[in-house]
């Protein structure tokens, strides 16, 4: 059985984990301070992602 290579799959915006992680965050009364940690490492992430996508280049995977 043949699998596609992740390098071949399309950059996705990380919205679910960001999601997750803030929402996990509220529930358990994190700190202030955590808080800053965790937006900025998001906004990193995110950054790199926005980058990712804007610079990839197509490519057809499966000529033959």
């Amino acid at each position: 059985m043949r699998k596609i290579h992740r390098k071949n799959l399309p950059t996705r915006l990380p919205i679910t984990p960001t999601l997750t992680i803030f929402l996990a965050m509220d529930y358990w009364n994190a700190p202030e301070w955590l808080f800053g940690v965790i937006c900025f490492s998001a906004a990193i992430i995110w950054a790199a992602a926005i980058y990712s996508i804007s610079t990839q280049k197509t490519e057809d995977v499966f000529t033959k």
